[in-house]
């Protein structure tokens, strides 16, 4: 009876040990914001995860390495040219157990050279600038 009691001891505390508790999902990112020039470029996000997880959110000017993936992963984000307005979107990672997180993605807006042409002795010269330029003829 007593070699009985050892066995099921035995057994029961083998069973138990075979029996581990999953890891609770985690999910994070780094940076938590991306912001590119106008004329477009290429950024990293640290993906860190134990569990599978997906990005969504991406707008047409955006590549994204990866949308989706397990584990830990180094993501390309790449912005296009912008030749309009200031832009921005907020990406979504997210993972099944995990909150999800956002990444606020901003480009600034492309820049915008103003050219006027101004008549100076008869001869029309572009004049290149920011603010319109006043042409002022010397041979007077």
């Amino acid at each position: 009876m007593k070699n009985r009691i050892i066995i099921i001891l035995a057994i029961f505390t083998m069973a138990m040990s075979g029996c581990k508790k999953d890891k609770d999902p985690e999910l994070d990112a780094s940076p938590k914001s991306l912001d590119f020039a106008a004329a477009g470029e290429q950024k990293t996000v640290n993906v860190k995860s134990n569990v599978s997880w997906t990005i969504s959110g991406k707008p047409d000017w955006l590549t994204i390495s990866e949308l989706s993936g397990k584990g830990d992963k180094q993501v390309t984000v790449t912005a296009a040219a912008n030749t309009g307005a200031a832009r921005d979107i907020t990406l979504t990672i997210a993972a099944k157990g995990a909150g999800p997180i956002t990444i606020k993605v901003e480009q600034a807006a492309a820049q915008i050279t103003i050219v006027n042409h101004k008549e100076i002795g008869g001869v029309t010269a572009p004049v290149t600038g920011a603010e319109p330029v006043e042409a002022i003829d010397e041979t007077a």
